[in-house]
């Protein structure tokens, strides 16, 4: 395997285990020199790799839904009985 996919392996079983929907690396973010919102998680140490990585959490934007008055948003006559 890819030291690249290893990387990306890697990084989202601790993201998942840091319960962070979506992150980027140390290289990414560099790259990318604040076009991307994110927040750092700290350094880590990953199998298969000499030196600690630094990870960073994408801060999504929130989703707002604006539905009708009266609007049932849990249950829908055409989908459930």
């Amino acid at each position: 395997m890819g030291s690249e996919v290893n990387l990306v392996f890697r990084l989202e079983k601790l993201l998942a285990s840091l319960g962070e929907p979506c992150g980027i690396s140390d290289a990414v973010h560099a790259k990318l020199k604040g076009l991307l919102a994110s927040r750092p998680l700290g350094d880590y140490e990953l199998k298969g790799f000499e030196q600690k990585r630094s990870l960073f959490a994408v801060q999504l934007p929130a989703i707002t839904v604006s539905l009708p008055a009266g609007a049932n948003a849990h249950r829908r006559a055409d989908v459930w009985p």
